[in-house]
C-alpha cells in the first residue's frame, strides 16, 4: 500500500509541478539527482554493508567511523575535481547552468553516505 501511494503521489502532482517549474529547471534537478545518486551510495566505500558482521558492538562503531571518514575524504576529493574541471564537466553534461550546482554534489554525497552508515548502525542496535 505504501509503495503504491509513494508512486502515485508524483504522478498526481506532476501537472502542478510542471506549471510551477520550467522544463529546464526540472532537467537541472534531474541531472543533480542523478549525480548524487551515483556518488552518494559509494561515498562511504560501502562500509555500511559490513556493520552487521562484527561480533562486538565496538567494532561496528569503529566501522561506522571509518565509513564516515572515508565519505569525508571521498567528497573532499570530489569537490577538488569539480573545482578544477567545473566547466569541462558541465560541458560534458551539456548543461552550462549546471556548473553552479556541481559544487553541491559533494555535500549531498557526503550526507547520503553518512545517512547510510547511521541507518545501518541504528539497525544493528
Amino acid at each position: 500500500m505504501g509503495t503504491a501511494l509513494a508512486q502515485a503521489v508524483p504522478v498526481i502532482l506532476s501537472p502542478v509541478i510542471s506549471r510551477i517549474y520550467l522544463p529546464a529547471h526540472l532537467g537541472l534537478a534531474g541531472i543533480f539527482l542523478s549525480l548524487t545518486n551515483i556518488f552518494g551510495p559509494v561515498s562511504n566505500g560501502k562500509y555500511d554493508l559490513a556493520i552487521h558482521l562484527p561480533k562486538k558492538d565496538k567494532d561496528s562503531i569503529q566501522l561506522t567511523m571509518v565509513g564516515i571518514c572515508f565519505s569525508a575524504i571521498f567528497c573532499l576529493l570530489l569537490f577538488c575535481i569539480i573545482a578544477i574541471f567545473n566547466v569541462q564537466i558541465s560541458s560534458i553534461l551539456q548543461s552550462p547552468e549546471m556548473q553552479y550546482w556541481l559544487f553541491f554534489v559533494p555535500a549531498s554525497a557526503f550526507f547520503i553516505g553518512c545517512f547510510e552508515m547511521l541507518m545501518q548502525i541504528s539497525t544493528r542496535f
